[in-house]
């Protein structure tokens, strides 16, 4: 198994780094103990929290990470290495395993489906966290993908946080596929094979087609347009309504993607 290396460790604060705020449990109380179950009532930095992630790559144990994995010479020597440190574990093992199979299952069957990647078992948890305003929250979000791959073997972790995006706010839509990109290309440049199940076979030989543009259309229409072109599609209007003017859409209009891939369209 490879180690996860977060970029601070997750409750000891170094200088320049924000403390995070955490109730304990005794005095959380029974309501602060649900809300916080949904992220609310605490605080964490970007790199706090991939920290925590790491830990159920990790096998359940808590690293202190390093910018820095080793120093090398102009000829390639290596001169210093930054040796991995154990901090504690934070979890079980069965623990940790039963977490990544359930992050496994948000990407493979659950909101993040635009962080799956072909040949690659990925295992994520999406995110959309409302800002805090004066007494409560507000409209405006922080929108999130965290996720890990392959989650048979974690080689890399990643963290994207979209700073109250305009049009779809969801970070299953806004953030995933930022973050599906990253690990790919990481993936390939760190030369872990793919290993295609016949599920991946089946959708990498659909013919792909093009992705029309639908917005400014009424929904109905934008749906009908879709259809046409043998594209599934899932409407999203904050409002509940069925029919409205399409503000935006994903993917993009000139993508291309599977036949009978879903098309997401909404209103502002």
């Amino acid at each position: 198994r490879s180690t996860l290396f977060p970029y601070t460790t997750l409750f000891r604060s170094p200088a320049g780094e924000a403390r995070p705020i955490l109730q304990k449990k005794s005095d959380a109380g029974p309501v602060g103990i649900a809300t916080m179950s949904y992220g609310q009532g605490i605080a964490v930095t970007m790199i706090q929290q991939i920290t925590g992630i790491c830990t159920i790559g990790n096998d359940g144990i808590l690293l202190q990470p390093r910018l820095v994995k080793e120093f090398r010479d102009s000829n390639g020597k290596v001169v210093k290495k930054i040796p991995v440190k154990r901090v504690r574990r934070v979890i079980s093992k069965q623990t940790a395993s039963e977490m990544a199979l359930i992050m496994e299952s948000v990407v493979s069957e659950g909101s993040g489906k635009r962080a799956m990647i072909p040949g690659y078992r990925v295992g994520g948890k999406t995110g959309t966290a409302s800002k805090v305003a004066a007494g409560g929250y507000s409209d405006d979000t922080y929108s999130s993908f965290i996720g890990m791959a392959p989650m048979d073997d974690p080689k890399i972790a990643v963290l994207v946080v979209i700073d109250n995006p305009r049009g779809e706010h969801y970070g299953s839509i806004v953030a995933a596929p930022p973050a599906r990109n990253v690990l790919a290309g990481a993936l390939r440049y760190m030369n872990v094979e793919p290993r295609y199940t016949k599920s991946d076979e089946i959708n990498m030989a659909k013919p792909k087609v093009t992705v029309p543009d639908v917005r400014g259309m009424q929904a109905s229409e934008a749906i009908n347009k879709l259809s046409q072109s043998s594209l599934g599609h899932k409407a999203i209007a904050d409002s509940g309504e069925k029919d409205f003017v399409v503000s935006d859409q994903y993917p993009k209009p000139g993508e291309r993607i599977p036949e009978g891939g879903t098309v997401f369209i909404y209103k502002q």
